[in-house]
């Protein structure tokens, strides 16, 4: 197994109902920025490849080396100085002092991204890359900067010598995470972090190809293979998930998000049993593991074992009395099973946490009309729902039954029309209510 590595991943996330951590990358620049470091650079290096320029110089210049590496390099400022003219002055002071050690090291730089400089040394080790790294960084420390710094190696893998540069950026990227005045080699970690930052932006065959080349560097990666199940279980590709999932679970047995990764494909590929089987087993080690405790209530629920599910949901419910998802699925079992008391209950939480839930103002509408009680309350939350969504033919047909149980039959007829015009089928209620309502009519003129 591989030696265990500083990561940038602490905290957990759940996306989709899979669990995972993900880095937070920095916030990129915007075009303003980039426009700031790139005529900054230009007045004071002339000579200097920016952007583009310096990889398609970077391709010429290497074509034909055996070896070489290259280091992202940048000036460690505040979050809330990442960007703009402070980032431009703090980059071109940072190249003054750098030009020289580069220069004699037989290396060219030039301003790769928009907040980092790139240097590239043919025939570079990296042990001696290491070295140069950490003599950068003094050299930047004498002039009271501190330079964080990710080197990249060629050959690594099949990376073209253009990828090597954009490896560099990666880790240097992995860098800042860690905190300021950082070295950091090109590893499986820089491709994690560089593959969250797609996921994040939603891109997800990008982030698949990351963490798959990040696991052509590190197959035992836990972290990699239980981000890349996530992303195939978001593609639908279920079985390659769940090899994955199983993976980071032999790796880690103490990781309770593999396990629970595990039961959510199964609960997805409706194996309520197996389902049940992986969220317990998440349970046995995080017996108050949120998401674990909801979707093991919703798989009871599923196989009409409403006691069990209550359990599981009123204990998910006290872990987060704030979290919606335990309440709307307590609520939604007790109507879907005609136990009207308990969902008036469970709904009314929900409202109490979020006002403008359009399905719970719907339901709860509903519940109170099967109830006969609340009448006006009822009759306003359908109003809400349809206002909140008026798309949704749902809410109208609830609308109309809610108006129709209550004795407005002519009103109710408009929202079921208005149900069949979105799509709801609902002819037959129409054409009965009609006849009604015409059958009152002949008998008021009688």
């Amino acid at each position: 197994m591989s030696q265990k590595k500083e990561t940038p991943f602490s905290k957990r996330q759940v996306d989709r109902n899979f669990l995972l951590v993900e880095c937070s990358p920095k916030p990129k620049p915007g075009p303003e920025d980039s426009q700031q470091a790139a005529h900054a650079m230009s007045a004071r290096f002339p000579q200097a490849p920016i952007g583009k320029a310096f990889v398609e110089q970077a391709k010429i210049r290497l074509k034909n080396a055996p070896a070489f590496a290259v280091m992202g390099i940048r000036p460690d400022l505040a979050t809330e100085q990442v960007s703009g003219s402070k980032m431009a002055l703090a980059l071109v002071d940072a190249a003054a002092t750098l030009d020289p050690i580069i220069q004699k090291s037989n290396g060219f730089w030039g301003l790769a991204g928009e907040t980092h400089l790139a240097a590239a040394f043919p025939g570079l080790t990296p042990k001696k890359a290491q070295k140069l790294a950490i003599k950068l960084q003094k050299a930047a420390t004498s002039q009271n900067c501190s330079v964080s710094v990710g080197i990249a190696l060629f050959p690594t893998l099949d990376y073209t010598p253009a990828q090597v540069v954009e490896n560099a950026g990666k880790a240097l990227m992995h860098a800042l995470l860690l905190g300021p005045a950082r070295i950091v080699p090109f590893d499986s970690v820089s491709l994690n972090v560089s593959g969250d930052s797609f996921y994040q932006e939603g891109d997800l065959a990008l982030a698949i190809a990351e963490y798959q080349k990040a696991l052509q560097l590190d197959k035992d990666n836990e972290n990699v293979h239980n981000s890349l199940g996530v992303c195939l279980g978001r593609t639908n590709k279920m079985e390659q998930a769940l090899l994955h999932f199983q993976k980071a679970l032999a790796l880690a047995p103490a990781n309770v998000m593999p396990a629970y990764n595990i039961g959510l494909v199964r609960m997805l590929q409706n194996d309520m049993d197996s389902a049940l089987t992986w969220f317990e087993k998440a349970l046995a080690v995080e017996p108050e593991l949120y998401e674990a405790l909801v979707q093991a209530g919703k798989a009871h629920s599923r196989l009409n074992r409403l006691e069990n599910a209550r359990q599981l949901l009123e204990k998910a419910a006290s872990v987060r009395p704030k979290a919606l998802a335990a309440h709307k699925i307590l609520a939604d079992m007790f109507a879907d099973v005609s136990i009207y008391k308990e969902a008036a209950k469970a709904y009314s939480r929900v409202l109490r946490l979020n006002p403008n839930d359009a399905d719970s103002l719907s339901r709860l509408a509903w519940v109170y009309t099967q109830m006969g009680e609340n009448a006006q309350i009822a009759k306003s939350f359908a109003r809400q729902s349809v206002k909140l969504d008026p798309n949704n033919g749902l809410y109208a047909f609830r609308m109309g039954e809610i108006l129709e149980h209550w004795g407005e039959p002519e009103a109710a007829l408009a929202h079921f029309e208005r149900a069949l015009a979105l799509g709801y089928q609902c002819r037959d209620t129409i054409k009965e209510l009609n006849e009604r309502i015409s059958g009152s009519k002949a008998k008021a003129t009688q």
